[in-house]
């Protein structure tokens, strides 16, 4: 779990959803993938840097 911006990002590891993109972060409706941990949760928060309200990723 990694904290930016005031919110938690998750990570898990598993070989068995996508095998050449073994990490996922993810945070509410939001999720990225990716072969390392740290390149899932950078994709992650650039999304969150383009998002003017994060309200919209716990909705729906």
């Amino acid at each position: 779990m990694v904290e930016y911006k005031g919110l938690f990002i998750d990570t898990e590891f598993s070989s068995k959803r996508h095998p050449k993109e073994c990490w996922r972060a993810s945070i509410g409706r939001e999720q990225s993938y990716s072969d390392h941990e740290l390149g899932a949760v950078e994709q992650l928060m650039e999304r969150l840097d383009g998002m003017e309200d994060y309200q919209e990723l716990f909705e729906g």
